[in-house]
């Protein structure tokens, strides 16, 4: 069932972030573009790893959401600053989004304040999905 999960995870994780790559491609922006290719690339990969490599201690399970902290936090501050970029472009909405982001990557990053991170994600995803939809219908 981890194998379903985890792939059920995967396609809506690349469905999301292709929302954001159309959007980098429509207003050229090269930074969103890059930055979400490898968001999507990381959680393809660090699923793989939760399926087929089983920690066999705690120590290495700490590691390895460390280095989960780190990775994401550091490609969720770029993804956040290509967002701010467009805020002349797309309004306030993108802008809020975008601190949202560097708020959960800079969380991530630091590892100690990850809680506060993933506090911040859900609402920052809902509102992800609004401005995505506001923007498919235009």
């Amino acid at each position: 069932t981890i194998l379903l999960q985890k792939l059920i995870s995967a396609v809506s994780y690349v469905f999301f972030f292709i929302g954001f790559y159309t959007i980098a491609k429509a207003y050229n922006n090269q930074l969103l573009k890059i930055i979400t290719i490898l968001l999507m690339t990381a959680l393809i990969l660090i699923n793989i790893s939760d399926v087929f490599i089983t920690p066999s201690y705690d120590g290495k399970i700490a590691t390895k959401l460390i280095i989960e902290c780190l990775v994401f936090g550091v490609l969720q501050l770029i993804f956040g600053a290509g967002l701010l970029q467009l805020k002349n472009k797309l309004g306030q909405l993108i802008f809020v989004i975008g601190i949202l982001e560097i708020i959960i990557g800079a969380s991530l990053a630091t590892v100690i304040f990850a809680y506060l991170g993933i506090l911040f994600f859900v609402p920052t995803i809902i509102i992800e999905i609004i401005l995505l939809y506001k923007l498919a219908k235009k």
